[in-house]
């Protein structure tokens, strides 16, 4: 055996995520995981692909008290709703194949590149969510 051993059967080549026109797009919600982030917060990473024209956005959303603002408003958009009390009792499966309608704001993205050069970059984020329809989109389940 080698002085190195990697499993590398799930590495794949990064895909950048699109730039969309600023505004209301509808998205379907592809893929849903729950993980945590570098910070350690509890966090959820949302696929969703535009409808029409089939761009990718990944969404973080953040489960954390007082940080869930944009759960809070993708559950609500995806027809989960909370009871009296503001409780939202769910499952990723609630989600899946939902269709949203989400805001979309671009801004600039600062990084450094593998050279340490300093590199800037647009990007999608969402800022608000509306509710859209139904797809079925056949048997989607949960990302493990």
């Amino acid at each position: 055996m080698g002085k190195y051993y990697y499993d590398m059967s799930q590495e794949k080549e990064p895909t950048g995520q699109t730039v969309f026109t600023e505004g209301w797009h509808e998205f379907i919600v592809t893929a849903m995981k729950d993980e945590v982030s570098k910070a350690g917060n509890e966090m959820f990473v949302i696929t969703l692909t535009e409808k029409d024209e089939g761009g990718t956005l990944d969404l973080y959303a953040v489960a954390v008290k007082g940080k869930r603002w944009i759960l809070k408003l993708f559950l609500d958009a995806c027809g989960v709703k909370q009871d009296s009390e503001g409780i939202f009792d769910w499952d990723i499966e609630d989600c899946l194949g939902k269709v949203v309608r989400g805001r979309i704001q671009n801004h600039d993205e600062n990084w450094i590149d593998r050279e340490n050069k300093p590199r800037t970059t647009e990007k999608s984020k969402i800022t608000h969510f509306e509710s859209g329809d139904t797809i079925d989109l056949g048997n989607l389940e949960e990302v493990q």
